[in-house]
């Protein structure tokens, strides 16, 4: 019986094209998330942690989110999620973080393991313009954090400044935190 013959040119143009399709559908997806951030600054943090956790966009969720991982510990790699702008429910309040950083252990066997993440973070990139300008700003801003941690959220406050001089230091603390938090998990 005689083998079938591919057109090698053929089956490397598909591939090519295909492949930049998703390069296409990543790129688009990357632009909407960039565009959903409040400022700027709150872009510029997003974009380094993206470097940090090597994230991209995930392409098969209807939801507009990086997926990147902590590769750090090895041989382990733990899947991370950031979402950005991110409406979260906690006993019977909502509140809308900037970023929830949220790390995950790959458990295959286990098809809940995405459900229950092993370390949470809020990241806020706090402008002067709305945090801390006024004492109940600031007090709400305290009194929101406290609620946060005490539902199991590490939470990261960073000034716009902080962020406008150094957002690779900022987002490098939050890598270096899932790696503290991950690691008993290697």
């Amino acid at each position: 019986m005689a083998r079938p013959q591919y057109d090698i040119d053929e089956y490397v143009k598909d591939y090519f094209d295909e492949r930049v399709g998703l390069l296409r559908k990543e790129a688009d997806r990357l632009r909407g998330i960039l565009t959903s951030c409040e400022s700027p600054l709150e872009q510029q943090f997003l974009i380094w942690l993206s470097k940090w956790f090597n994230a991209k966009p995930n392409l098969w969720s209807k939801e507009l989110y990086l997926q990147g991982s902590v590769v750090d510990l090895f041989p382990q790699s733990f899947p991370v999620a950031i979402r950005q702008q991110r409406t979260i429910s906690l006993s019977e309040r909502r509140y809308r973080a900037d970023f929830m950083i949220t790390g995950y252990k790959e458990n295959y066997d286990d098809p809940s393991w995405q459900i229950q993440p092993l370390v949470k973070c809020i990241a806020e990139v706090d402008g002067h313009d709305f945090h801390e300008r006024t004492k109940e700003q600031a007090q709400r801003d305290k009194r929101r954090d406290r609620h946060f941690q005490a539902n199991g959220f590490q939470v990261f406050r960073f000034t716009g400044s902080e962020i406008f001089r150094a957002a690779e230091e900022a987002t490098r603390e939050i890598h270096e935190f899932f790696i503290n938090q991950l690691s008993p998990y290697a």
